[in-house]
């Protein structure tokens, strides 16, 4: 439950703004492209992090790897709030989503460490659960506070959200990696562990020749792209001509994909 809701986070944060997309082009005088680059930079670094964050999972542990991780994230998206500044936001809206983004490896590696091979694929699948119903359920949140409480709101709701997070994880999340016994081993100087971290996920880049691998990773990214699209520009076509819809309505035409997404992935899964 806590790593899913944990997968849940980032793709509920890259979401959340969509219902105030309009609301932020009159805020900041702007144009639409500029207010999208929110999302485009969010999800930049919900691609790249995790890659890091997982093998800093390896050494340091799942845990302590998602705490400060997620404490990151909520620092930066408190910025983000009290920002009067486009560009600020995005620039932190980025690292929102290089904090958050962690639970997406980290998390599936909590899986595997604690179900077994034959069990994997089921557990797998309602923890993407999370991952899918995130992008769903955000704009109906976000729409609903938009329209009560202002587009800042939904920044300081994700805040709140993330900490909590952290905290679950922190009290409440035991360690599940388990590192073999090694022989004592010479000691290692600062610069050669911030280089170790800095370029160890590199070499894993090699998997990308594995045809199976790539044919996969092809396969999912345009499904993910499809999804993404859709989400980014639903906003602009239904608050225009002729439906005019409101933050809230806009946030409810997102139900019918949230319901396909839980159900394929339980039953993918499986």
């Amino acid at each position: 439950m806590i790593i899913t809701l944990s997968a849940f986070t980032a793709p509920f944060a890259s979401c959340i703004l969509f219902p105030s997309f309009t609301t932020l082009v009159d805020h900041f005088h702007t144009t639409d492209t500029k207010v999208a680059l929110t999302t485009t930079v969010f999800l930049l670094g919900l691609a790249v992090a995790p890659l890091w964050w997982s093998t800093l999972s390896q050494e340091y542990g799942r845990r302590p790897v998602l705490v400060f991780s997620f404490l990151l994230s909520t620092i930066a998206v408190i910025v983000c709030a009290v920002s009067n500044s486009l560009p600020l936001i995005i620039v932190f809206r980025l690292i929102e989503a290089i904090g958050c983004s962690s639970a997406q490896s980290v998390g599936a590696g909590v899986i595997g460490d604690i179900f077994t091979p034959i069990e994997r694929g089921s557990a797998l699948g309602w923890f993407y659960l999370g991952t899918l119903i995130g992008p769903m359920v955000a704009p109906i949140i976000g729409g609903a506070i938009q329209v009560w409480l202002g587009w800042r709101a939904n920044l300081y709701f994700m805040a709140i959200f993330t900490c909590s997070t952290a905290m679950l994880t922190m009290l409440c999340l035991p360690e599940t990696l388990v590192k073999p016994p090694t022989e004592t081993k010479e000691k290692v100087q600062w610069h050669q562990v911030m280089s170790r971290d800095l370029f160890a996920p590199l070499p894993k880049l090699r998997l990308l020749a594995v045809p199976s691998i790539a044919l996969t990773i092809t396969y999912v990214s345009i499904c993910f792209a499809s999804l993404y699209c859709f989400n980014t520009t639903l906003p602009y076509a239904y608050s225009a001509p002729p439906y005019n819809f409101s933050a809230i309505e806009i946030g409810l035409c997102y139900i019918s994909n949230c319901l396909g997404y839980a159900i394929g992935s339980v039953v993918g899964g499986k």
